[in-house]
């Protein structure tokens, strides 16, 4: 009796694994510390600083993710939270540009900038930009984490790069402050070298965020069955 072939095996393809994320955050990690190693820190400051290639190439990829929501979308997708994430996308992309500062010189994220003597018109128009950004984040966040949460523990490839995501954005934000902190609050002298160093894991660490989010649409759009849904 002769006995048929198995039908091969097709392995997933490699963005749709489920660690892919992790993996393009550790090739962020491994790029940060070739540009803190092999360059001169005014190199360095030149790729990292504000309103260098890197800070500007990362607004653009989080504004090139809004029409990549609607390229991914499923029969499934519930249109609210697919306007949801185009409106969160576009925050991040002004947030990298320091938009939410350039009219009014400070922050309109932070409390402060209401309770001092901010001009009352800036105020009328920064509040509810403000609040919708935050109910937009807030409303994603609540709706979604407990799928999220339940999916990543079943290694769902999109859950797991949305808890990458998640976790690269508060590495990031640590890496942001951790200088200005040590400066302000401890009175502490940082040596140069290590202010390249915290620089490049936190830009190229933010640079990794908007590739994640388009690593986790495309997995979205290869696994309509799977990954948490949008509705």
């Amino acid at each position: 009796m002769k006995h048929l072939p198995l039908p091969a095996v097709r392995k997933p393809a490699l963005i749709a694994r489920p660690h892919a994320a992790f993996g393009l955050l550790l090739a962020a990690v491994a790029l940060a510390l070739a540009v803190w190693m092999l360059l001169p820190p005014a190199q360095a400051f030149a790729l990292l600083a504000e309103g260098a290639p890197i800070e500007l190439g990362t607004a653009a990829l989080y504004f090139l993710l809004v029409p990549a929501v609607w390229a991914a979308r499923q029969p499934r997708d519930e249109t609210r939270v697919l306007v949801l994430l185009s409106v969160a996308f576009l925050v991040f992309g002004a947030r990298e540009l320091d938009l939410h500062k350039a009219w009014t010189g400070m922050s309109v994220l932070k409390v402060s900038f209401y309770l001092h003597g901010a001009p009352l018109h800036q105020k009328l128009v920064a509040a509810p930009l403000a609040l919708g950004a935050v109910a937009t984040l807030g409303y994603l966040l609540l709706r979604f984490w407990r799928p999220v949460l339940r999916r990543a523990v079943r290694r769902d490839p999109v859950a797991l790069t949305i808890a990458c995501f998640c976790f690269t954005m508060a590495v990031s934000k640590v890496f942001d402050r951790m200088v200005n902190i040590a400066i302000d609050d401890f009175g502490m002298s940082v040596p140069v070298t290590v202010d390249v160093l915290v620089s490049a894991l936190e830009e190229i660490m933010e640079l990794s965020l908007p590739l994640m989010a388009l690593l986790g649409l495309a997995q979205h759009r290869l696994q309509p069955g799977a990954g948490p849904s949008f509705r």
